[in-house]
């Protein structure tokens, strides 16, 4: 487009909208700015790929902590379950006592259910920071 003297920025902003393609409308704000100001574009595009990068890295990082924060959630969620285990293996019986009594049922429902809001406060506290970093 460019060496046939046609609108650089439109062309980048029609590519941007293509899957994957959304960091071209960036590209495309800066070439319009150079191209207003008088400004090398070669110098403005360069700080926006810095830029760009420095967001990815971001989003990046942010996927890795949310990875932990779920897979340590996903551990306490199951840690009950190795207690019944280790219960059982030194001569008790606490699936009896959380199955066949009703402290025990109750108890098992409130844990259950505490279990699932915390991995699902966890899901979305984890998932509104991954599209916050984006």
């Amino acid at each position: 487009v460019a060496a046939r003297g046609g609108d650089v920025p439109a062309a980048l902003d029609g590519v941007s909208r293509l899957p994957g393609a959304g960091d071209l409308a960036d590209v495309a704000a800066a070439w319009r700015v150079a191209e207003r100001a008088g400004a090398p574009v070669a110098d403005v595009l360069d700080h926006v790929v810095e830029a760009l990068r420095a967001d990815h890295d971001l989003a990046r990082e942010v996927r890795a902590e949310c990875s932990s924060a779920r897979a340590t959630a996903r551990l306490l969620a199951v840690l009950p379950l190795l207690g019944l285990g280790l219960g059982s293996g030194l001569g008790g019986d606490p699936v009896h006592v959380v199955t066949g009594t009703l402290p025990g049922v109750v108890c098992l429902a409130a844990g259950c259910a505490l279990a699932a809001t915390g991995l699902a406060w966890v899901e979305r506290i984890t998932t509104r920071a991954e599209v916050g970093a984006r």
